[in-house]
């Protein structure tokens, strides 16, 4: 497997700190590592800041984060420890939103009976009258019915297996910031987490999920954000591709996601005696702890982001990115075959950018080395999902080669040992058939080189038989270069 490593350096310090504090404690991929503090810092920020877009337009900071790892890698150790500070915020906060949901739930039942009773009123004035009922209880049922107590805001953040309409009701009328997180998300890939691709698109795309139902309409009370950082095997990552990749690519759900396979350090991952510190994790949970509670109040409040932008310099940086992968894109350029997501890693490293710059500062303005950070942990998406989703050029395989095996497939077969010259050139396989003056350069080389013995001719024309012990034969297929054999083949004599 080609290496790909995840740039770093280009991390905050504060996150560089915590992974490696992690990496040293649980010996697992750093890669690994750092896909995963990235996710956390994505839903830290993504309810504070919006980005700016080169377009002048505004989009949302939350990241689509695949990380392919194969078991015993240490994910679900590393996913405990580096959501440590959002499962306890989680917690803490729907402690304290207890009372709130107990004093709801009476309001709401009050507020159901009131309508019943009003509806009862109703009916019977109808059955009364036969034939309209009083002006006022119908109004009373309208400004009833525009009066329904409205929940209270419960933290409802981290979510594994979940279905789009449990995730839209949550996200419209709980808490409209939420992460869809998992350490063995082989199951969630495959069920009915992911049976509507393009309802992640439009939570990626940061619009409102409005969804309808059989029994209702969910309509959501503010804008909404959702992360996603998914761990899975990497036998079910390509499982997944196998099954539904040409979907999930002409939706563009694939567009979406950042997926990075990091090198596994099993076989490396010798015990020693040094004590890990732990200040430097505490920094990095510090910081998340304070992004969240700073969202909360958002959501508590007016529900409003505030907006990033790159400075002059950060701004000519990303648009000289921008434009190197879009000249990489047309037909000829080497990012043909995955344009889909070249398409978008542009807006991908403006998103990373502002949550590292989020995170780190807190600062709105995106400077020049985020910025550089940002299109760095970009290009690493990118050569991580060429290396995964490109298609692989065939080899090169002779068609004398190609002639050969296929005639030994009819000796294991058929257990046949000599053929006719008309009946190769009317059998031969796919590449070859019809190609008659191809076929017989290819009978020419192996008669040549030994692999095939010619009989003499008749009125049927020449047989050809397997020598099946060959003795000073030639050089090896697999060892001679294209322009080699084109040579011998124009200078082998055609067969008569």
């Amino acid at each position: 497997m080609i290496v790909n490593n995840f740039p770093y350096a280009r991390l905050p310090e504060s996150v560089q700190h915590v992974v490696s504090e992690v990496q040293a404690q649980t010996q697992a991929p750093p890669d690994l590592v750092c896909l995963v503090a990235l996710g956390v810092a994505s839903l830290a920020a993504q309810y504070s800041v919006d980005v700016e877009g080169g377009d002048g337009s505004t989009t949302a900071v939350a990241l689509n984060i695949f990380v392919a790892a194969d078991s015993g890698e240490r994910k679900t150790t590393v996913f405990k420890r580096l959501l440590k500070s959002v499962t306890e915020f989680e917690a803490t906060k729907r402690e304290q939103g207890r009372e709130h949901v107990l004093r709801h739930k009476a309001l709401h039942d009050a507020w159901t009976a009131q309508v019943a009773g009003l509806k009862r009123r109703i009916t019977k004035e109808y059955a009364e009258d036969g034939a309209s009922c009083s002006d006022v209880a119908v109004a009373e049922l309208v400004e009833l019915t525009a009066n329904e107590p409205v929940p209270p805001i419960l933290c409802a953040l981290l979510f594994q297996s979940v279905t789009p309409s449990a995730l839209s009701r949550s996200l419209a009328t709980r808490y409209p910031s939420a992460g869809i997180f998992s350490s063995e998300a082989t199951d969630i890939l495959n069920g009915d987490t992911f049976r509507l691709l393009g309802h992640h698109n439009s939570n990626w795309d940061g619009q409102t999920p409005s969804r309808e139902t059989m029994d209702e309409r969910i309509v959501a009370r503010w804008v909404t954000r959702t992360t996603m950082l998914l761990m899975l095997q990497r036998s079910e990552l390509y499982r997944f591709v196998q099954k539904r990749g040409e979907m999930a690519r002409n939706s563009g759900f694939f567009a979406r996601a950042l997926i990075g396979e990091p090198s596994s350090t099993i076989g490396t991952r010798y015990v020693g005696l040094e004590k890990m510190r732990i200040a430097p994790a505490e920094v990095f949970h510090a910081r998340v702890r304070e992004l969240l509670e700073l969202a909360h109040n958002r959501i508590e409040g007016d529900c409003q982001r505030d907006l990033m932008r790159p400075d002059d310099t950060a701004r000519v940086r990303w648009m000289n990115f921008y434009n190197l992968i879009e000249s990489r894109s047309g037909s000829v350029g080497d990012l043909a075959s995955v344009r889909e997501f070249a398409s978008k890693i542009g807006e991908q490293a403006l998103r990373i950018a502002a949550v590292l710059q989020f995170f780190d500062t807190r600062a709105l303005v995106i400077d020049e080395a985020h910025m550089q950070a940002g299109i760095d942990i970009a290009d690493y998406f990118l050569r991580e999902h060429f290396r995964l989703f490109a298609p692989r050029p065939e080899p090169f395989v002779p068609d004398p080669q190609i002639l050969l095996n296929h005639l030994l497939r009819w000796h294991r077969l058929r257990g046949e040992t000599m053929w006719s010259l008309r009946k190769i050139e009317s059998c031969a396989p796919g590449k070859l058939r019809g190609q008659h003056g191809r076929t017989r350069i290819a009978l020419n080389w192996l008669v040549t080189n030994n692999q095939l013995l010619m009989h003499p001719q008749n009125s049927g024309g020449p047989f050809f038989g397997l020598n099946l012990n060959p003795v000073g034969s030639s050089t090896p297929f697999q060892q001679m270069p294209l322009p080699q054999y084109s040579q011998m083949m124009a200078t082998t004599p055609a067969m008569v």
